[in-house]
């Protein structure tokens, strides 16, 4: 079949409209906006994925000197590439820019200087480090054969990850799962690369994951026996100058201390999306003021915070938050606060006339996101002004009771989502029509909880 001279092949096309099309079929797997609220999938050996979960091996893999990496499969691009030489070329940066390191498959003898990479380092701009996602706990007291020095396995595992980190020196985007606090209590090595990397100034998206919390249903007491891996926070956050260039942080982890998030508090003050999960509480029987206004750094840049199981995160401290931040567009607030919090009384009547109403010195929030919020907290919180609301809980009831109580509150709202209700509950689905038709919203019932607790009942 001949080509008319008029027709235009993809090899004739230029090589910037080639890089946009190879664009639009490269398609990132890390980072998700659900990033703090789900497990990443993990590649296993015959190339299938498993969703959720990380697979555990019984054994070992061979002790190699090469790097063996899981890089997403990317098999539109991996089938482009055989196109040509040209496209091969263009294909691999894309293919090569994420990288998951996992410790069942890192190994690298001390011995062994000239590590042999299955990619090029330069292309990676995102990296995952999964400890403990296998059997990587059997290593801390394990010894290297022949070694005179006998160091763990542990410590040249964390050597090899650091030295892996050393060589992609163009990552943007870097995040740590772990699977216990223990993986990290000595990992001095990797925590003083990965503070060379903060204040490298490239990296702009980092998080801190524990897979031990991520994914349960309600709180379990394991995880204050958990060990946390606070000389990470610690060494990474300790000064305001190695955290300039970070833009989204979350730390997702079985339980975080005042002394903790108060460098957070202080020292982020350039992030654009701040994720915490989970915080202890300093104070009891009142409001916490550890996690007061006055405890944040201004920030203008700050458009994103999700709070869940923060248990310093009082109603109160969040309205003031949202006063504090004029950037914020989006709030999530999720099983937070307290059960001896200091109970406050639902706004006196008039209270969206007054000039210091949130809703007359700054812009509507994009979204305000609320899970497991009784029914004082959610008259507190409805004064913030949002153009979508979502309220997560399987007692709807409680939203229905807010609104009728008064239309002052949630002024401004224009989308409401509340979760399915009972076909049964005829009455409370008038209700809440009522109640939107008269503030001209729209009503919709798909709201979906992120983290359950012990008080969804029903099946998720």
């Amino acid at each position: 079949m001949t080509t008319s001279p008029n027709t235009a092949t993809f090899e004739s096309l230029p090589v910037e409209l080639k890089i946009a099309i190879i664009e639009e079929l490269y398609k990132p797997t890390h980072w998700p906006e659900n990033a703090a609220w789900a497990k990443p999938y993990r590649a296993i050996h015959d190339g299938r994925e498993e969703k959720g979960e990380y697979v555990t091996v019984d054994t070992p893999v061979d002790i190699s000197d090469d790097l063996l990496f899981t890089v997403p499969s990317g098999s539109d691009l991996r089938s482009l590439r055989q196109v040509s030489s040209e496209l091969n070329s263009l294909c691999v940066s894309f293919l090569h820019q994420e990288l998951d390191i996992y410790d069942s498959q890192l190994f690298i003898p001390r011995s062994n200087c000239d590590v042999t990479c299955s990619i090029n380092p330069e292309h990676v701009r995102s990296i995952r480090i999964h400890l403990g996602a296998d059997y990587s706990m059997n290593y801390l007291n394990f010894k290297v054969p022949g070694s005179s020095e006998e160091p763990s396995v542990w410590a040249v595992l964390l050597e090899s990850i650091a030295l892996v980190l050393s060589q992609c020196t163009h990552v943007t985007k870097l995040a740590i799962y772990y699977a216990s606090g223990q993986d990290l209590a000595q990992a001095t090595v990797l925590i003083d690369q990965l503070a060379r990397m903060l204040e490298g100034g490239s990296i702009r998206h980092f998080g801190i994951y524990s897979t031990i919390f991520m994914g349960h249903v309600r709180y379990l007491s394991a995880w204050d026996s958990q060990i946390v891996p606070a000389a990470l926070i610690q060494a990474l956050f300790n000064t305001r100058d190695r955290c300039k260039s970070l833009r989204r942080v979350e730390l997702v982890m079985n339980k975080i201390e005042h002394t903790e998030y108060e460098l957070v508090q202080q020292n982020l003050s350039s992030v654009e999306s701040l994720t915490i999960l989970r915080a202890s509480r300093r104070y009891h029987g009142d409001i916490d003021l550890s996690f007061g206004v006055n405890k944040w750094k201004a920030n203008p840049n700050l458009t994103r915070l999700h709070l869940a199981h923060c248990e310093p995160a009082h109603v109160q401290n969040i309205l003031d938050l949202v006063r504090h931040f004029p950037s914020l567009q989006e709030l999530l607030w999720d099983i937070s606060g307290h059960y001896s919090d200091r109970r406050l009384p639902a706004p006196e009547p008039g209270w969206s006339q007054m000039p210091t109403a949130l809703h007359n010195i700054r812009k509507p929030l994009r979204l305000l996101h609320l899970e497991h919020v009784i029914e004082w907290e959610l008259a507190v919180l409805s004064q913030i002004p949002a153009v979508e609301v979502v309220v997560a809980h399987y007692e709807v009831y409680r939203i229905g009771n807010v609104l009728s109580s008064t239309r002052e509150n949630f002024i401004g709202m224009q989308v409401l989502r509340v979760s399915p209700l009972d076909e049964s509950d005829d009455s409370l689905s008038s209700k809440l029509e009522e109640e939107c038709r008269a503030r001209d919203a729209i009503l919709s019932y798909d709201a979906e909880i992120h983290f359950p607790c012990s008080c969804c009942y029903n099946p998720v």
